[in-house]
């Protein structure tokens, strides 16, 4: 009996012309893509649920202050600042915390700031944009609005222990809607500012202090617009509204 070899298989006989890892690489795009359309669904849906929770209702629901949760321990405002935002309809707390300069506004009308933020504060105007600032976000909804589109691809994303994923998603698409958002809660803070005392260029001197190199390339990642194109406009709507500029008031308590 005549043995015939077995023929050899060309290059073209190949089961799949693609690679494990250009397959898996198009399985990741798609996953991605799936959050994208997921993410643009809630924040569809974000605007829907802001037109039946009120911000009375938000109070009612989620107004629980942190300091009750013991996540950090809460001090007195000094009675200067009692005195300054005292006919304010939103709660302004004092966190201890010497280490964070921050403030930060969650649901519920609570706004917060830490004892380091405070520490750094040189004039009174610089304070009230900042209040301004987090009570911009709080009027505009971006709290209530950011947990309805955020949250469940935060959630599918934590199942998945894709905490690279969660990275990605956060620098594309959550930066730059928040950066929408730190934009338009600028302005609203130029206008309370105005109200308060009527000096709003006093109030970029806090960012001056803040607009260094270094600090506008890390900024460019973060979820605040870089310092110098925010100072710039701030500078122009502050024009474009006519107010006029004023004494700083030195902070000294």
């Amino acid at each position: 009996m005549k043995i015939i070899p077995p023929k050899k298989l060309s290059k073209n006989h190949n089961v799949s012309s693609e690679s494990d890892s250009s397959l898996l690489f198009r399985y990741l795009w798609f996953f991605l893509f799936l959050i994208v359309c997921l993410y643009g669904i809630f924040w569809s849906l974000s605007f829907i649920v802001i037109q039946f929770v009120s911000i009375e209702d938000e109070k009612k629901i989620f107004g629980v202050d942190i300091s009750d949760i013991d996540l950090w321990d809460r001090v007195d405002l000094p009675q200067e600042l009692q005195e300054r935002y005292k006919d304010l309809a939103y709660d302004v707390q004092l966190i201890d915390m010497d280490d964070t300069e921050n403030a930060f506004a969650s649901l519920g009308w609570q706004l917060y700031i830490t004892t380091a933020f405070l520490d750094q504060i040189e004039h009174y105007e610089e304070l009230d944009f900042v209040i301004g600032h987090e009570i911009g976000h709080i009027e505009n909804r971006d709290v209530l609005r950011n947990l309805v589109s955020s949250f469940p691809v935060i959630v599918i994303l934590s199942i998945f222990w894709w905490d690279h994923g969660l990275t990605l998603f956060n620098g594309i698409v959550g930066n730059t809607h928040s950066k929408v958002h730190e934009t338009r809660a600028d302005r609203f803070a130029v206008d309370f500012l105005q109200e308060i005392s009527g000096h709003v260029w006093c109030g970029i001197d806090f960012f001056e202090k803040s607009n260094t190199i270094e600090g506008n390339l890390m900024e460019v990642f973060s979820t605040h617009p870089v310092t110098e194109l925010r100072i710039q406009r701030i500078q122009k709507y502050i024009e474009s509204q006519g107010y006029s500029e004023g004494e700083c008031s030195p902070y000294i308590l």
